[in-house]
């Protein structure tokens, strides 16, 4: 599996000796999109505000690749910085996981399921991490989205079988592809091991903006690992791919 994602996201990468910093050909990223805004009803907020933001967090992770730890940017500026990709991503994420509620047939916001509230969890977990450099921190993270994931599944139960097949099968390949990565980098401490920049204990942090090593951006067109690549270009073209179907399946029942 891991051969393949890797093989993908070496194809749709810009060609060798290309000056762009981009992890995906630009007319590649608009193609991918182009469905999910035909689809998107104008009369409809969580469709647009869900979009508009999916649209701006999409262009802008994958033309400015950004990696949050070791905190990376592929150029200088507000519009490439980790920070910038983090902060966008908050607020898209939340339009799109409400979306797979809609999609799902769940309440998003009230107390039925409290999505809301394990999205949120996740999202500031992120946050922090991304500000107080703690990979510790990214791990368990990726464990809530394999969790909210898991429990989207369930709540797909009685069958809606796009829904179930969908969730079941994303949250089986978190647990069999990308935790057991996430797990090995930490227990081996690969990343910062290797660069020789963090203490001793996988609990160490290093806020950003104060002290040295990586409490300060990288910053260089090669500066993103492609570890950091394989995960986030996959995740970031499926996205309007699935949300262009949810559409689909939900103007269907109306």
């Amino acid at each position: 599996m891991d051969g393949v994602i890797d093989s993908f996201v070496r194809a749709v990468a810009p060609p060798k000796g290309s000056k762009m910093v981009s992890s995906v050909r630009p007319w590649i990223v608009f193609a991918f999109c182009v469905p999910m805004v035909a689809l998107t009803r104008a009369t409809d907020a969580l469709e647009v505000r869900a979009t508009a933001m999916l649209l701006l967090n999409i262009w802008v992770r994958l033309l400015w690749p950004t990696g949050y730890y070791p905190a990376t940017a592929s150029q200088r500026g507000v519009h490439a910085s980790p920070v910038t990709a983090r902060l966008i991503a908050f607020i898209a994420e939340f339009g799109l996981y409400e979306v797979w509620a809609v999609w799902a047939g769940v309440d998003f916001w009230g107390p039925a399921t409290y999505l809301w509230l394990m999205v949120g969890v996740g999202e500031v977990v992120s946050t922090v991490a991304l500000f107080v450099q703690s990979e510790f921190l990214f791990l368990i993270e990726d464990t809530i989205w394999f969790i909210h994931t898991t429990y989207m599944a369930a709540l797909s139960y009685p069958p809606r079988w796009p829904q179930l097949l969908f969730f079941g099968g994303f949250s089986l390949a978190m647990f069999a592809v990308h935790l057991p990565r996430r797990f090995k980098l930490l227990l081996s401490r690969g990343r910062s091991a290797s660069k020789g920049k963090q203490g001793d204990s996988i609990f160490s942090v290093n806020p950003l903006f104060t002290g040295k090593g990586l409490a300060k951006i990288r910053v260089g067109a090669n500066a993103v690992e492609f570890a950091e690549k394989a995960w986030v270009v996959p995740m970031l073209l499926g996205q309007p791919i699935l949300v262009t179907f949810c559409y689909w399946e939900i103007h269907s029942r109306l």
